[in-house]
């Protein structure tokens, strides 16, 4: 089954100092309106083998609880790979190679490419760490506060894939 894609571009920049006092930026990139079961996600991640490529695959489990008392468990799959900063458009390839034809978003990894060659022009960096971030049963929804629509990363029954590059710069 072939998935429309429409392409919601968000950029998350976060500026932290690391250990050694270096900066680093995140950037996000995510389409809101691919829905895929865990199992579809399962096996699209099976065919595309990223660990084949180079890619290394973790996976994080937070629990959070809030002010009801409500404790819920968020798990977050990352196949990463960390290299120089030229090379965020040869990994951005290998993603848009591997993955099926419904994962692929080949403006989304245009969008990457462009926002780190932006980023880190003129800059001396460190390593670039290129990321596919796969959040299973959630996706984005519209919540109001206060009269405001934001949009936020809820419980539900689909995953949310993003596309994202970290980038470390030197001292």
């Amino acid at each position: 089954m072939k998935f429309g894609i429409v392409i919601l571009v968000v950029l998350v920049v976060c500026l932290s100092p690391s250990v050694n006092g270096a900066e680093s930026d995140v950037v996000r990139i995510f389409n809101d309106k691919l829905r895929l079961t865990n199992k579809e996600m399962q096996d699209y991640l099976k065919q595309a083998d990223l660990e084949r490529y180079g890619f290394t695959k973790t996976v994080e489990v937070s629990t959070e609880t809030d002010e009801n008392g409500k404790t819920t468990t968020k798990k977050t799959i990352y196949y990463k790979v960390t290299d120089d900063c030229s090379r965020v458009m040869f990994w951005e390839g290998i993603l848009e190679q591997r993955l099926p034809e419904e994962l692929q978003a080949s403006k989304l990894s245009s969008t990457i490419v462009k926002e780190v060659k932006s980023r880190i022009a003129g800059r001396k960096t460190k390593s670039c760490t290129v990321m596919l971030e796969i959040h299973p049963k959630r996706c984005l929804k519209k919540i109001p506060d206060n009269g405001v629509s934001k949009r936020t990363a809820h419980q539900c029954n689909w995953c949310l894939i993003c596309f994202a590059a970290s980038i470390r710069y030197g001292k």
